[in-house]
């Protein structure tokens, strides 16, 4: 397992706990926004990216996992009459990113963690093959 975070303290806090459990884990500070850190091509099981909306790395996530893999991804959304963000998207934006995948799963609303007060959106999504994506045009939402 890799977990990459772009602040240390939240990944001295994971060292910490998984060391409590006794998991190992490759946990990494890299700034993503910099690319500190490559999604590998068919190289992961699960890509998760949670409560971080960076756009560009949607694609990179769907190329990173192997055939038959995961991308579950979180992301805060837009309330009524705000305008999208930086960090968040309209609702309908998150599955507009997935459209060539199979979803497996969908949710858009309040957040099932009690840390996380603003709406989000929520999907675990299968890639579609590669040659597929290709062929797929996508207008994506802001």
């Amino acid at each position: 397992m890799t977990a990459v975070d772009g602040a240390a303290s939240a990944i001295e806090i994971l060292r910490q706990r998984a060391s409590e459990l006794g998991v190992t884990v490759d946990a990494r500070v890299a700034d993503l926004e910099k690319d500190e850190f490559e999604i590998e091509e068919s190289c992961w099981d699960l890509v998760a990216m949670c409560f971080y909306l960076q756009r560009s790395l949607f694609e990179r996530a769907k190329r990173g996992v192997q055939p038959g893999g995961l991308v579950l991804a979180i992301v805060h959304i837009v309330e009524k009459g705000e305008e999208p963000t930086e960090h968040r998207l309209i609702p309908g934006g998150l599955k507009q990113y997935f459209s060539d995948c199979e979803v497996l799963h969908y949710h858009e609303g309040k957040s099932r963690d009690a840390a996380h007060k603003r709406p989000v959106a929520e999907i675990v999504a299968r890639p579609a093959a590669r040659e597929e994506r290709r062929r797929s045009s996508l207008k994506l939402p802001r």
